[in-house]
This record gives structure tokens, C-alpha cells and sequence, in this order.
């Protein structure tokens, strides 16, 4: 558990406390580009799951977000959950990691990455988005113990959630400059990915 002393100094804390981890399998699945006026965009605008605002960007309101929505702009892609609500993708990041396979259908491609969960340690991933403010934790919250400014809005997610580091920069001295991260629900993580590292 992660205390409030440990959010401001590593202390003793180790600072390899990732798991590495890969899809199951690639995964096949539905996704969409915003601004071409899709049916499904459509459906969700309609449902008012999608706000397209007067500058022409996007606001997709997802089961993480509270009233915000996450921001996207014309050419991401998005995809919409079992429960019926849209994540985007920055485009650069989508077409990276999906292969496109026909219409709508793609590959989400299988690549090992860092994750980490209510452990002991801190990696050095969560310390640099802890240092930054770009994530905050509530100690007093089980259920928004987790919050992020992700997508241009406030995300919130309960203490069992799994953070994925989907990309880490680093300068030419190995000091980490920029962290993309995501939450994952604790069930979701264990039906679709291999821990290959602990």
C-alpha cells in the first residue's frame, strides 16, 4: 500500500517493482476514427457518450471519467467497451500498436510492457508520475484511490487497479522525461495478460 510518506520520498522503497507483462494473445477487436462520421460515432453522439465542442475537438465520456470526458481530436481513434462506453487512442499511438485487418477490425498487437498494482515498492515509473502530480493517490477513497489527468480530464480508479506504463521515455542518461500510463481493472488484467517478470 502506497502511504502518503511514500508518495514523497522513495525512502527504502525498491525501485524495481514492475512487472512486465504481455497480451494473452493479440486481440482482435473494433475501432474507429473520429471526425468521419462514422455510425458508431454517430450512436455515441446521439447518446450524448460523445461531444464533438464548437472547435471541432471531441470529449468521449468513458466509466473513468466524471462529467469531463477525455479530450480527443478529429483522426484518433476510439473503441467502446462491453458496457457500451468509448476510450480514445491518440492516432500516432493506434496506428502503432494495431494492425488493421478489414472495415472496422484490427489487431491489437502484443508487446510486453511495465505494469504495477498495490505492492509494497515503488517502481520508478510511479515515483516520476507521483513527482509530477500527474498522479495522485487518496488513501481515504477505495474507490477513487487512483487519480490522473489522462485525455484531458480527471480519471479515477479504485485501489485494486493495475497501472499500465504503455511508454517511457528516457534521456541519454537514463532519467525518465515522460510517462504514458493507463488504468486496468484488477479482473480485466488477469483475464488478458501473462506477467512474464515480477
Amino acid at each position: 500500500m502506497l502511504s502518503s510518506s511514500q508518495n514523497k520520498t522513495t525512502g527504502n522503497l525498491s525501485l524495481e517493482e514492475t512487472a512486465v507483462i504481455i497480451r494473452k494473445k493479440e486481440v482482435k477487436l473494433q475501432a474507429y476514427c473520429l471526425g468521419t462520421g462514422h455510425p458508431m460515432e454517430e450512436k455515441l453522439l446521439n447518446r450524448g457518450l460523445i461531444r464533438k465542442d464548437p472547435d471541432g475537438t471531441y470529449r468521449l465520456f468513458s466509466q473513468e471519467t466524471r462529467g469531463e470526458g477525455q479530450a480527443a481530436k478529429p483522426g484518433d481513434y476510439f473503441k467502446v467497451d462491453s458496457t457500451g462506453s468509448p476510450y480514445p487512442n491518440d492516432r500516432a499511438f493506434f496506428l502503432e500498436n494495431h494492425t488493421h485487418l478489414t472495415g472496422d477490425w484490427y489487431l491489437q498487437q502484443a508487446k510486453p510492457l511495465k505494469a504495477w498494482w498495490n505492492r509494497e515498492g515503488m517502481c520508478r515509473e510511479l515515483r516520476y508520475i507521483l513527482g509530477k502530480n500527474i498522479l495522485r493517490v487518496d488513501e481515504n477513497d477505495p474507490e477513487k484511490h487512483y487519480r490522473a489527468q489522462l485525455w484531458g480530464t480527471t480519471l479515477y480508479a479504485p485501489e485494486s487497479t493495475v497501472i499500465v506504463f504503455s511508454q517511457v521515455d528516457q534521456d541519454a542518461g537514463g532519467q525518465i522525461t515522460h510517462v504514458d500510463f493507463y488504468f486496468l481493472d484488477r479482473d480485466i488484467f488477469l483475464q488478458t495478460y501473462d506477467i512474464l517478470e515480477e
